[in-house]
């Protein structure tokens, strides 16, 4: 398998109110390969965005290692992260209205990697329409706040604006379960065309539809830890762990 992204025995706890620490996430591995959508499973608590934070780097790890493209990023700090890291992979949060700046146009969001990248205005506010009009949204939203568009067209922004940057990697951590049906639908659609263009998913949701459909591995996790991963087809036509057969039994 050629193994995009590595997560090897990650281990983080939080400081617990009173004393003491509560463990969030505990030796955790799995890999994704490129072209993959990799899902992500189980009830809320049970870590999983913890997880995606520290794949992401957004939260530091006690212990483990992460591995993107053939390279440690655990102990990645400032200019080596950004372009280690940042450029190979992007996250898709649950609340795409949250995840903007209210001050700021959409426009003005999505092209700010791009200029950081040494793009010239021009070239940005082009990019910015190709990138909102490949995600299905007139170039013209660029002009609008996020307040401004519905919470689907706010979350298709969000992506073009994680696709800016040309990852290979798209982190969506229960990106589709504020939207209504109708939307998350649209949305599906969206990753599901990304997906045969090449790029790489891990696949944070609860909704075990949605994961059949669109992940080709599943790994189902409980209390931290990942009890159970492989194929998405086989996990649900025959859980091994009674924890997994819970949370098919329950969503049936």
């Amino acid at each position: 398998m050629n193994e995009l992204l590595i997560a090897e025995k990650l281990v983080k706890s939080f400081p617990r109110p009173g004393g003491g620490r509560d463990m969030a996430v505990a030796e955790v591995s799995f890999a994704i390969a490129s072209g993959e959508a990799l899902g992500l499973v189980g009830e809320s608590g049970s870590g999983k965005s913890t997880v995606a934070g520290l794949v992401t780097r957004l939260i530091e790890p006690d212990r483990g290692r992460i591995i993107l493209a053939g390279k440690d990023i655990t102990g990645a700090r400032g200019h080596r992260l950004r372009r280690g890291a940042y450029r190979k992979m992007q996250m898709v949060f649950q609340n795409p209205l949250a995840s903007f700046n209210p001050r700021r146009t959409l426009g003005s969001s999505i092209a700010e990697p791009l200029l950081n990248q040494g793009h010239s205005k021009k070239e940005a506010a082009a990019k910015v329409c190709a990138l909102l009009e490949e995600c299905g949204l007139p170039g013209g939203c660029a002009r609008k706040y996020p307040h401004e568009v519905s919470g689907g067209q706010c979350q298709q922004a969000a992506i073009a604006r994680a696709l800016a940057v040309g990852p290979e990697l798209l982190i969506c951590d229960e990106a589709t379960s504020a939207l209504d049906v109708t939307l998350q639908a649209q949305i599906m659609e969206l990753l599901g065309r990304l997906k045969k263009r090449g790029l790489s998913f891990l696949f944070i949701c609860h909704n075990l539809a949605l994961v059949q459909d669109f992940c080709d591995r599943t790994a189902v996790m409980q209390a931290g830890r990942i009890v159970e991963q492989g194929r998405t087809a086989d996990i649900l036509a025959s859980p091994a762990h009674e924890y997994t057969q819970r949370l098919i039994e329950a969503a049936l």
